[in-house]
């Protein structure tokens, strides 16, 4: 389980002048003890790619600190990512086409059909 992993302890136990950044998933990281941690001053800066609720109120309390950066879950973005994103999705297709089974297949009970 990885829910609140990053949480008051964790924070309590990172060196002088962490950074947290975080593009994986917004449920890893305890939000009430980011910014409590951010306020204390545990933590230096923190970089956002998602965040435990789906929008955040223009007044919470993270969207109101200059030590912050949230992006709308775009980390991933970048000309060449989207090229090999298009040139993955069509290999797949072809290997399909031609017979072959998919290689990231996340139901193989159809996979006869």
């Amino acid at each position: 389980e990885t829910h609140h992993l990053i949480n008051a302890e964790c924070f309590g136990l990172m060196g002088q002048n962490p950074i947290l950044v975080n593009t994986a998933r917004a449920r890893l990281v305890d939000t009430d003890a980011l910014v409590d941690a951010l306020d204390k001053g545990q933590i230096r800066a923190a970089g956002l790619d998602l965040v435990e609720r789906e929008e955040l109120a223009a007044d919470h309390p993270l969207m109101q600190m200059d030590q912050v950066v949230i992006t709308p879950h775009v980390a991933w973005y970048s000309e060449a990512s989207i090229v090999e994103l298009r040139r993955k999705a069509a290999q797949e297709v072809v290997r399909v086409l031609q017979g072959g089974k998919p290689l990231n297949l996340l139901n193989p009970e159809v996979e006869p059909r």
